[in-house]
């Protein structure tokens, strides 16, 4: 027994270094165990399947480096109301003394990052930009429960449809032509003439600069009773910016008072504080739930599935040749499924990371093809998810005997999570027509 063990490690080992070298996947051993062995076994695996809400997850952006902020107002009615709004320095970029000048105009440039939309665009919005209490503090990691006090409002824009790929022109502060889709936001003139009288001298710094103006907060809401939506913002555009218009000896000018950082001002940042309200929703009411009949998956710091597997007789003395992890779930077609879902797992400091599958996926291909977890139609109202676990699920049952429970705990979630304002419903292990299920083929050994 022992020596036809010690064959079968040595023909594993030397599949497993095959496969590394191909570029088309195939099932772990599969034909050595076809050709050589008997007793090649299917079948499911119980799980227990529960949501929870992800600690602490941080929002801040201090080097500029997010593709975009999201902000408004979605009503969920599975997963109640989501709201996101954003808070951001502003940086001086024309230092020149414009006091004794006579003020024109001042708004803000919102460019829209159609990529980060959800919700109904046609529904009509209301956007508010108040100036901030409190300054922000370049150094500090915000989370999304962070919030600080706003002053005032200083401008508003009210019952506008967002046009994500209405492309517009306007002037960068260079004077060039751009096109881009974009929001203008009209501010108050009284703040912009608190701006102009903001002495800037040829030395001023962000810092100093920020101890009189401590930044801004955007809001935006839906009036009424609407699914609303969520708007995407790309605040590290060159375009994005407070743009103040004055008029020096008769020629009309403008400085703009940007929101992005640069190579040379590192004293820049922005955060999103979002908010998850539950209650009363089918979400609510399977967050105190074990295996409820559907799961709630959602991006912006909201909510992930928790997957266990038990210890079960039936993964003793086995070789795992695939592990897919396969559910279903309701295609809504205005609240569309999650694009890619992908599974984590948390060390013991609660440290997440990519299943050895997902990883595997990533480095061979660049992409999750290999893996799954995106969403494929079976029909007009119902998508299939599959998830490929073949190499991460031989690592759990060599850890069965351990009995440590963060080696049979998986969590299925976004790849960007917070960053991704869509939602997914799966439905879970005790549903009677679309249950969850872990499908297994395995050789005993």
């Amino acid at each position: 027994m022992n020596n036809k063990l010690s064959r079968f490690v040595a023909f594993s080992f030397a599949l497993c270094l095959l496969a590394w070298q191909c570029t088309k996947p195939t099932p772990f051993g599969s034909e050595f165990f076809d050709g050589e062995v008997a007793n090649f076994d299917g079948d499911s695996l119980d799980v227990i399947c529960t949501i929870e809400r992800p600690d602490s997850v941080q929002s801040v952006d201090r080097t500029s480096s997010f593709d975009y902020f999201l902000c408004g107002q979605l009503n969920d009615p599975e997963f109640g109301v989501t709201t996101s709004e954003i808070y951001s320095l502003i940086r001086v970029l024309d230092t020149a003394n414009i006091t004794a000048f006579q003020f024109d105009s001042v708004y803000l440039l919102l460019p829209y990052a159609a990529a980060g939309f959800y919700g109904d665009t046609l529904q009509e919005q209301t956007i508010q930009i108040f100036q901030l209490n409190e300054a922000m503090d370049f150094n500090k990691t915000y989370y999304v429960y962070d919030t600080l006090p706003v002053a005032r409002e200083i401008g508003r824009l009210e019952n506008f449809k967002p046009r994500p790929r209405t492309i517009g022109k306007t002037l960068s502060s260079l004077g060039d032509t751009l096109k881009l889709a974009y929001l203008k936001v009209p501010l108050d003139p009284a703040f912009g003439q608190e701006l102009m009288a903001i002495a800037q001298s040829t030395k001023i710094v962000p810092n100093e600069f920020n101890k009189v103006f401590k930044g801004l907060k955007i809001k935006a809401t839906t009036p009424g009773s609407g699914t609303g939506a969520i708007m995407a913002f790309d605040l590290n555009a060159s375009i994005c910016a407070i743009r103040l218009h004055y008029t020096k000896d008769t020629l009309q000018k403008s400085t703009d008072y940007r929101l992005n950082w640069n190579n040379t001002d590192q004293q820049m940042s922005k955060f999103m504080h979002i908010e998850h309200n539950y209650q009363g929703t089918p979400a609510e009411t399977a967050l105190a739930q074990t295996n409820p009949e559907q799961l709630f998956i959602q991006g912006m710091s909201g909510l992930r599935m928790k997957v266990e597997f038990p210890a079960d007789p039936k993964l003793t003395d086995i070789i795992i040749n695939k592990a897919e992890l396969q559910c279903y779930g309701p295609n809504p077609s205005l609240l569309t499924p999650i694009p890619q879902l992908a599974t984590f797992y948390e060390d013991s400091n609660n440290d997440v990371f990519f299943t050895s599958d997902v990883s595997y996926s990533i480095g061979l291909n660049s992409n999750f093809a290999l893996f799954g977890g995106t969403p494929r139609k079976v029909s007009n109202d119902l998508v299939k998810y599959q998830f490929t676990m073949t190499d991460y699920f031989q690592s759990v049952v060599k850890n069965l005997s351990s009995g440590d429970p963060l080696k049979r705990t998986i969590y299925v979630d976004i790849n960007s999570q917070l960053l991704t304002p869509s939602r997914s419903i799966i439905y879970g292990p005790t549903h009677p027509t679309y249950p969850l299920k872990m499908r297994l083929k395995f050789t005993k050994i």
